[in-house]
């Protein structure tokens, strides 16, 4: 069929527009190809075209449109991807941004490290703790529990003097205007000291008064009794007084009567340690005096502190 040119259809009316154009499709139809003819890439088998280019079946390669759609649907479209060129620039930019990763810990590596931590509301913040810390008192300011007394070692309130009971600093000597206990002792260790002893009296038989001493005498103590008895030649208003060494004896020569009738009276003294005992006795003569009061207004020893 031949299609008419724009030259030709020039300067005809529609109608005959219309008609050429009819004729010709007409034409056209009357010279179809009733049977399909093979060219060079086509086979045709009963009328149909079964193969291009080597026998490939055509409609086993092709979808039906139906088809194509279907799979289309699952497409994304071009506009919304990245082609690969697009990805491969992108990839290049992640890389130099990719960090070192020898300066991160991995998951179980912190998962581990926290663990051992202790939860913020389980903890002081540090504003806290400073906040706690300016009420106390650092440690070289206060003495440790070893340094203090326990407080059955010590008084309570009501058994210690009030401020009014006390003196004041000023009335008091210092620290350093007074010996300590180490000084005292180094300062008194050789020196003499006067020790009371606790006694209790006696007279034996009448003749012999006796001390009974409590307290314990030691080797190179010197004893000092001072006493008062009373017999028929002794006057209680008359004290005496002995000095006895330890396991001891001291006697004293005394005169008693008028200057016309002079007696000659000893009074000895003596300490036995193995009763603690002083036994004081009289002759006056060759006669054992007899005595009926007994009085001690002093017993004491004098040591080296």
């Amino acid at each position: 069929m031949t299609i008419p040119t724009i030259a030709e259809l020039s300067g005809n009316t529609v109608l005959e527009l219309f008609e050429n154009g009819y004729n010709a499709i007409k034409n056209g139809m009357n010279n179809k190809q009733d049977t399909l003819v093979a060219g060079d890439n086509i086979v045709i088998e009963g009328n149909v075209i079964s193969a291009i280019e080597g026998g490939t079946p055509v409609l086993e390669n092709y979808y039906t449109k139906q088809e194509t759609d279907s799979l289309l649907d699952d497409k994304a479209d071009s506009s919304d991807v990245y082609d690969k060129e697009q990805i491969d620039d992108m990839l290049v930019n992640i890389a130099s941004e990719i960090p070192d990763m020898e300066y991160y810990y991995t998951k179980v590596e912190t998962d581990g490290l926290l663990d051992a931590k202790a939860n913020s509301n389980n903890v002081y913040s540090k504003t806290e703790v400073d906040s706690k810390l300016l009420l106390k008192a650092n440690t070289a300011d206060v003495y440790n529990k070893n340094e203090v007394y326990a407080k059955v070692e010590t008084y309570n309130k009501s058994e210690v003097y009030n401020k009014t009971e006390t003196y004041s600093k000023s009335e008091v000597y210092s620290k350093s205007e007074v010996y300590n206990k180490a000084e005292v002792d180094a300062l008194v260790s050789n020196k003499l000291i006067k020790v009371p002893l606790a006694h209790t009296t006696s007279i034996v038989g009448n003749n012999y008064p006796t001390i009974a001493i409590s307290d314990s005498i030691t080797n190179g103590d010197l004893i000092v009794c001072s006493f008062r008895v009373s017999s028929n030649n002794f006057s209680m208003n008359v004290t005496r007084t002995v000095e006895i060494s330890y396991n001891g004896y001291q006697s004293d020569i005394h005169t008693i009567g008028t200057s016309n009738a002079q007696t000659i009276c000893v009074m000895s003294a003596s300490y036995n340690p193995s009763t603690n005992k002083i036994t004081i006795g009289a002759n006056v003569g060759s006669t054992i005096e007899s005595f009926y009061n007994f009085v001690v207004d002093e017993l004491y020893v004098i040591r080296r502190g």
